[in-house]
């Protein structure tokens, strides 16, 4: 499975430069807003994982996938363990035919608990899709490695800005597929209406 999307200028991440090992290609003059609409971009569709509210970057994915019309999963951290996260966003990449997945999220200093609750989640998540589907088929994060070198290589539903989380019984997203669908409908809506996109 690859990995791989966009990041800013200058591989920056709020504690230094992204290391070189991990596969990330710059927004040329970008920074984190024009990273994160690339990522949406250039990805089937995006898991977006927040807890109990979703604001800063991670309300501008959401609100770029509603904008440019991608499938997207809501993943509230706040409510759903990581191994029940993991298996929403197999089910997501499953049911959509995903190729290429952008994961979302908020970062480490907004959400401390972030960074092991996206960890826990995405291994999960590799670990059920490299089970259950041809290898090398699908990917995530924004932009597929192309010919000439350029672009990304990507993983499985892995958007790789997750730098944990309980579930009440019945009560974590995914249990009920119907009302999963309700809510993410209905904010889809509320985005709509925001910034009169029809």
């Amino acid at each position: 499975m690859q990995c791989g999307g966009w990041c800013p200028q200058g591989r920056l991440a709020e504690d230094g430069p992204i290391p070189e090992q991990y596969p990330m290609q710059e927004v040329e003059g970008g920074d984190y807003r024009d990273r994160t609409r690339k990522n949406v971009l250039d990805s089937d569709g995006t898991a977006i994982i927040y807890f109990g509210e979703i604001e800063g970057g991670t309300e501008s994915a959401l609100d770029d996938c509603v904008q440019l019309a991608k499938p997207y999963q809501l993943i509230n951290g706040a409510e759903t363990q990581p191994g029940q996260a993991a298996k929403l966003i197999a089910d997501f990449v499953r049911e959509r035919g995903l190729e290429t997945l952008n994961i979302a999220g908020p970062r480490a200093s907004k959400v401390e608990k972030g960074h092991k609750y996206a960890f826990d989640t995405v291994r999960m998540l590799v670990e059920q899709l490299g089970r259950k589907s041809t290898p090398g088929k699908r990917s995530a994060r924004g932009g597929r490695q192309k010919p000439n070198g350029q672009g990304q290589q990507q993983a499985p539903g892995v958007d790789g800005s997750g730098r944990s989380g309980q579930s009440r019984a019945g009560q974590g997203q995914g249990r009920n597929p119907k009302l999963n669908a309700q809510r993410r409908k209905g904010l889809g809506q509320h985005y709509r209406a925001k910034h009169g996109v029809k």
